[in-house]
């Protein structure tokens, strides 16, 4: 269920900003990209005009699916111990 709902909060918070960044395009606005002040590395790097935007789905999406399957490995060897 862990996976279920990391998987889709991050493609559903992805649809959300390619939404956000439509509408911000149409008005002429600065896309959105969810980096702040608390990431001083990136927004020094967004403001210089640097974007992540074409890697950013994919990596989160890829990181996401590793974890899912290393948790799945363990839970997978935890049940087979359990059964000798």
């Amino acid at each position: 269920m862990t996976v279920y709902l990391a998987l889709s909060a991050h493609s559903r918070g992805t649809a959300m900003i390619e939404h956000l960044n439509a509408a911000a395009q149409q008005a002429g606005r600065r896309r959105v990209t969810g980096v702040t002040t608390a990431h001083p590395l990136l927004n020094k790097l967004e403001t210089k005009g640097h974007t992540i935007v074409d890697v950013e789905f994919e990596f989160t999406l890829d990181a996401l699916i590793a974890r899912a399957e290393h948790v799945l490995a363990s839970a997978t060897r935890r049940t087979t111990r359990g059964a000798k």
